[in-house]
């Protein structure tokens, strides 16, 4: 019995060492993933430069002597033109998030930013979003609070039941904002180390996270701006 449980404990250690190696493994990749996004984004958004520069010279020789187009390609040369401003758009997004560029200092923008980030996984598990109205206000570190609700809303995504709808509501303080994540979501299901992180990164910026303030809601961030006097 001695040698078999040694032996099951030795399993039991090498396992632990896998996982530790495979979790500092990944998180050793998502920094060079950083590190290289920006030479990623310029290869890619070279060629996409080239195909916008031909597409144009290419609408130039389908013109009439009048200078228009023809009715039947116009939908087509449109629909070109937009996919290639939305892979243009999505490539600059991702690229700021990876390198820690702020998406703008106003806090609407930063919202609309991480909920596009986001796009992909809550697509994939049927997801909806109701975001309302964000007043005009202004925080001091975009990039700090971009991965603060970035990571927000992932955490409530791999949480949520497919099909699901999470709402994003926001109440206005005197000094801060406070953006209300609902979703009717178990107790219990999110990774603690992360929620830490939230509230450690939202603590730096003079903000603060709740996680169990309120029936139907999973988080709260108290985050510090400025809004514009109007």
């Amino acid at each position: 019995m001695g040698v078999l449980s040694r032996s099951m404990e030795d399993r039991g250690d090498v396992s632990k060492d896998e996982e530790t190696s495979l979790e500092r493994q990944q998180a050793w990749r998502s920094q060079r993933v950083a590190e290289l996004s920006s030479g990623i984004a310029h290869e890619v958004r070279n060629p996409l430069n080239a195909m916008a520069i031909h597409l144009e010279v290419l609408s130039d020789k389908l013109r009439d002597m009048e200078g228009e187009l023809p009715a039947p390609v116009r939908p087509n040369l449109e629909a070109i033109r937009s996919q290639i401003h939305r892979l243009d758009g999505i490539i600059r997004q991702f690229s700021d998030f990876a390198q820690g560029r702020a998406p703008s200092h106003v806090l609407a923008d930063i919202v609309d930013a991480a909920l596009a980030l986001c796009a992909f996984p809550m697509h994939r598990k049927g997801l909806e979003v109701e975001l309302s109205a964000l007043p005009d206000a202004i925080v001091e570190d975009g990039a700090a609070i971009s991965l603060v609700v970035v990571e927000t809303l992932l955490l409530g995504v791999e949480a949520a039941e497919v099909g699901a709808k999470i709402g994003i509501s926001v109440e206005k303080g005197k000094k801060d904002i406070q953006i209300c994540f609902r979703s009717n979501l178990e107790p219990g299901v999110f990774d603690e180390e992360r929620l830490k992180l939230v509230g450690a990164l939202l603590g730096e910026q003079g903000g603060r996270l709740e996680t169990e303030a309120r029936p139907d809601t999973f988080a709260v961030l108290s985050i510090p701006v400025e809004v514009p006097s109007t």
